[in-house]
């Protein structure tokens, strides 16, 4: 973000050149689907605009602060409640949590003289072992109660302010809207999407009132359960629909690939300390394909396979870094761990063999080479 908004400087010309730059990020960001980028682009474009004074100033503010609250990212809502200048209290204490600096007033020579620097790194190694919420939607640092959890591995489960959510009162179709949406958390879903996944024999008028109908009943079942603005929302942007979540929240699907991204750069980094806490963070988080309920429902069966392979992938790094640093006990239980979730994976069936091995444990060597030949002549193969 900051190479694409450009360098520090706070001449007029500059900063609307800033703008402009974080404005085409933003649609960069929308087009990959990620949402909280997009916001921050966003967020940075309104404040580099309101200290240029130009034009539209109120308008990319309200839509960055749209989007943060959307995706539940505080550090955006902070700067977009700055730029808009009528919440600069809650501005300022939002920017305090995140750790963010704001300029002292909409003023293009303010006398810092920089745009603030995002809060976008991945937590310190020294911080102690994270948690779920450590990986929530939109958000640097775990909160001390999570608001709500959205939890779509396994079967679906809903909580608000730590209580499930019985759901057993919403009609099936609505249901699976409410899963539907779940999935892309914080990101808005197209109405043809939508209608294509639910109500694909539907007529054109009857698709579209069928998914309003259920919209309405997904918000007076679940809006209501709201405490002090802290639940759930159901949000239509323009096409789209939105599943929209409060700061701290958890959203598991999103909580695994972040913890995993952690721990791929953390370990590429060499701190492998804190690259385990993620992985095994990630496989905490996985307790089940996604949507099991929903079948081979086609909607579902991406973001299913993403999770399985992230998963598969924390399971591999994890046994592999054990295994390196003489933890030949811990490396059999990842790489056990990860034949579970997947039991064609030939680097896991190895390793697993290469740390019972290792560990003087023969027979559990044995039992893992024959279960790796029984798989491979499943699969009318021949072991290498």
């Amino acid at each position: 973000l900051a190479a694409a908004i450009g360098p520090p400087d706070t001449s007029t010309g500059s900063l609307l050149t800033a703008s402009e730059s974080a404005e085409a990020a933003a649609d960069t960001f929308h087009r990959l689907e990620v949402g909280v980028l997009e916001a921050w682009a966003l967020a940075y474009g309104a404040v580099a605009l309101t200290q240029a004074k130009g034009p539209g100033t109120e308008e990319l503010a309200r839509r960055a602060e749209r989007l943060a609250k959307t995706v539940g990212a505080r550090g955006p809502l902070a700067l977009a409640l700055w730029a808009r200048g009528d919440s600069d209290a809650e501005a300022a204490a939002l920017a305090q949590r995140c750790g963010l600096w704001l300029p002292p007033s909409h003023t293009p020579t303010s006398p810092e003289g920089a745009l603030p620097e995002p809060a976008l790194a991945a937590p310190a190694p020294s911080v102690a072992a994270p948690s779920a919420a450590a990986f929530s939607a939109g958000s640097t640092e775990a909160p001390a109660q999570i608001p709500v959890r959205v939890l779509c591995l396994g079967r679906f489960r809903l909580e608000i302010d730590g209580t499930p959510v019985a759901l057993s009162a919403i009609r099936p179709r609505a249901r699976a809207l409410l899963r539907l949406l779940a999935l892309h958390a914080g990101q808005p879903v197209h109405r043809e999407t939508i209608l294509e996944a639910l109500w694909p024999e539907a007529a054109c008028d009857a698709g579209p009132r069928n998914l309003h109908v259920a919209i309405s009943s997904l918000r007076q079942a679940l809006e209501s359960r709201s405490a002090d603005g802290e639940g759930i929302s159901f949000i239509r942007d323009g096409d789209a629909y939105v599943l929209a979540v409060p700061p701290g929240a958890v959203v598991d699907v999103l909580a695994l690939g972040q913890a995993v991204t952690a721990g791929r750069a953390a370990r590429a980094g060499g701190d492998l300390e804190w690259a385990q806490t993620c992985f095994r963070e990630a496989l905490e988080l996985y307790c089940g394909e996604a949507l099991s309920e929903d079948g081979p429902a086609e909607w579902v069966l991406a973001v299913r396979e993403r999770c399985r392979r992230d998963s598969v992938y924390a399971a591999e790094a994890l046994a592999e870094i054990a295994l390196d640093g003489g933890r030949h006990g811990d490396a059999a239980a990842a790489a056990s761990r990860g034949v579970g979730i997947d039991r064609y994976n030939d680097a896991l069936w190895r390793l697993l063999a290469s740390a019972h091995e290792r560990n003087h444990d023969h027979a559990g060597a044995a039992r893992a080479r024959q279960s790796y030949a029984d798989v491979l002549d499943e699969l009318g193969l021949q072991p290498v």
